[in-house]
């Protein structure tokens, strides 16, 4: 990646103010914060993410805009023999055709967030910037290690040689790895007092994220305000008393679920690489009904004849169309969450919104 990118000249300060993002959970929502309260004060805002819902061009925005589908590809055939030369992944190419893209453009602030982990992933090639770890918690084992100790190592190496460092609402185990990997640098949190006031804002987990974003923009003494800023899509989406939400690992899920004063409806599915078996077991005691699913049009989704499956209060159901209708016969007065990935989360909004 650093080699392809040097082979296109690319200077990285043409970025302006990099923030770059790591975590478990939350990158995606407070990259979406920050950026959408500095386009509002009337700075230029890059913001890179992932994955993307229904077009690869949301993972590249400028001032909240996505690129254009005939930039994508302008950008993408310019850079198409170095892709080929430097053997670069999918997701290494995308992140090669947004750095170009934003550089061109010379934004005040470029938001990256990372695609996982930290160390060796394609957004490490950045060396100025102030790096943000959000919520880390156990996922992706096979790749980034099995303890929240390894996990946090991996998801720090963003620091470098970069101070100071913001980091989300964590359990001791990350702050103590943190402060022993990085035992001189400045690490910054959000306050009680700012986590109180966003709390009745927006749902959990999204209001921490807001904080760890808000102390973020202080810092850069930005006169920008992030209460009114609407969550981006499949967080905590409702349609009618459908909620739809992201969360694909144990500890987003419950973070989820304390929004609910009663046991909802769940319908989940999610992409082979994750821990499901532990998921769906969790989310069978924490459900009146749990129906598991398939992502439509998804190879690395999970198959449902595959399950072995116990519990009385779950049912099999690989068309998702059907897997709805069932829950809300089910549902009653209750609510119904949709969890387990944001893949799936973009295939219930396609027939929700042919309702």
């Amino acid at each position: 990646m650093k080699a392809a990118l040097e082979y296109t000249n690319f200077n990285e300060k043409k970025l302006g103010n990099i923030i770059h993002i790591a975590g478990t959970n939350g990158k995606g929502s407070t990259a979406h914060f920050i950026s959408s309260a500095l386009t509002n004060s009337g700075y230029k805002v890059a913001l890179f993410t992932s994955p993307h819902l229904f077009s690869i061009c949301e993972r590249i925005k400028l001032n909240r805009q996505q690129i254009s589908i005939d930039m994508f590809n302008d950008i993408f055939k310019t850079y198409f023999s170095i892709i080929k030369e430097f053997k670069l992944t999918y997701f290494e190419a995308i992140t090669l055709i947004a750095f170009k893209y934003f550089e061109k453009f010379t934004p005040d602030f470029s938001i990256i967030e990372t695609g996982m982990g930290g160390t060796y992933d394609a957004t490490n090639v950045l060396e100025n910037k102030i790096p943000v770890i959000t919520s880390i918690s156990i996922d992706h084992e096979q790749f980034l290690g099995k303890t929240l100790e390894s996990i946090t190592r991996e998801k720090a190496a963003i620091v470098k040689n970069n101070n100071p460092i913001f980091l989300g609402l964590n359990n001791k185990t990350v702050i103590k790895t943190l402060n022993s990997i990085y035992p001189n640098k400045n690490i910054i949190t959000p306050s009680k007092e700012i986590i109180t006031q966003l709390k009745n804002h927006f749902p959990t987990p999204y209001y921490k994220n807001a904080a760890l974003a808000k102390v973020i923009l202080d810092f850069f003494k930005t006169a920008t305000t992030i209460e009114k800023i609407n969550l981006p899509p499949c967080r905590f989406e409702r349609y009618d008393n459908i909620i739809i939400d992201g969360a694909h690992n144990i500890n987003g899920i419950l973070e989820i679920l304390k929004n609910f004063k009663q046991k909802p409806v769940v319908i989940f599915s999610s992409t082979k690489d994750r821990n499901y078996q532990k998921i769906i077991n969790l989310l069978s005691t924490k459900s009146t009904n749990l129906i598991l699913t398939e992502i439509p049009n998804n190879v690395r989704s999970i198959k449902v004849n595959e399950l072995e499956i116990s519990a009385k209060n779950i049912t099999k159901e690989s068309n998702l169309k059907i897997a709805l209708r069932k829950a809300v016969e089910l549902s009653k007065n209750t609510d119904i969450l949709v969890c387990g990935s944001l893949y799936l989360c973009a295939e219930v909004k396609k027939i929700l919104k042919g309702f």
